[in-house]
């Protein structure tokens, strides 16, 4: 099972796509998508999503490496991509 952080609220949460059970956020753009998968046990430790937690609940500005954030956007992409196709 995936858990991740909730980037809105710093909660932890199942699923980095899924709505937050603690504020009710749910990443709808695809930067956002991105930044929740980068914010996930798919990517990080425990100890790392805890430390990203408490740097959202502390206001501070997270920071991606653009080069990772695209490469996440194009798998996605390409995940959408074979979806529609298959209906």
């Amino acid at each position: 099972m995936t858990v991740a952080v909730c980037l809105n609220c710093g909660e932890m949460k199942t699923g980095a796509f899924a709505p937050c059970p603690s504020c009710g956020h749910h990443p709808v753009t695809l930067d956002d998508r991105a930044a929740h998968f980068i914010s996930s046990s798919q990517c990080n430790t425990g100890a790392d999503l805890e430390r990203i937690g408490e740097k959202v609940r502390r206001k501070e500005k997270l920071q991606f490496r653009p080069e990772d954030l695209a490469m996440i956007k194009v798998e996605m992409a390409k995940m959408q991509e074979s979806v529609t196709r298959g209906r």
